[in-house]
């Protein structure tokens, strides 16, 4: 098997709103809500985007990671699961030095990524967030983000989900660092 070339974005262009969308169909079988689409706006940095070479020099969007530094109060609603991610506005969301926490909002591949792509990709975001004196932590949806989180060393705490539902009969799950 011939590996193509991919590479990391450290924040997302307006020409990546399409492809991230047609992800998000494939990885959670729903298109990114609106709150996530005004994100990708206002805060692009918020956003890593690993692209694939389909032909030289013709790079397309083949998976992403969302790693928001949250406050407090998004911390503890997220963790207790009392709040979606759809509620996650930018009120709640702060530079990395004044964060209570990062929360790893999303790491999803398209339907051509393969086993070397995801764990790629799992390892640039736990890259961005190793080094940083804060919690981490994420809710899995999949099978496969949970293989991811796990990749990045992150344990599963107990959880009571309100919110988040899992694909394919996977029960949600929150992993924390």
């Amino acid at each position: 098997m011939m590996l193509k070339r991919i590479r990391f974005l450290p924040k997302a262009k307006s020409g990546h709103h399409c492809a991230l969308n047609e992800i998000d169909k494939f990885a959670f079988g729903e298109e990114a809500s609106e709150n996530f689409i005004k994100l990708i706006n206002e805060k692009p940095w918020l956003y890593t985007v690993m692209e694939r070479e389909i032909e030289p020099e013709n790079w397309v969007a083949a998976g992403y990671n969302v790693v928001l530094p949250v406050n407090n109060f998004a911390k503890s609603a997220l963790m207790n699961g009392d709040m979606s991610e759809n509620e996650i506005t930018d009120k709640y969301i702060l530079s990395v030095d004044e964060a209570a926490a990062i929360y790893i909002g999303a790491l999803a591949v398209d339907k051509d990524s393969n086993i070397y792509e995801s764990n790629r990709l799992a390892g640039v975001t736990m890259g961005q967030v190793i080094k940083l004196d804060k919690s981490i932590f994420g809710i899995v949806v999949s099978n496969a983000g949970e293989r991811m989180v796990k990749e990045m060393c992150l344990k599963e705490k107990s959880f009571n989900n309100t919110y988040f539902k899992g694909l394919d009969n996977y029960y949600p799950k929150l992993f924390v660092k």
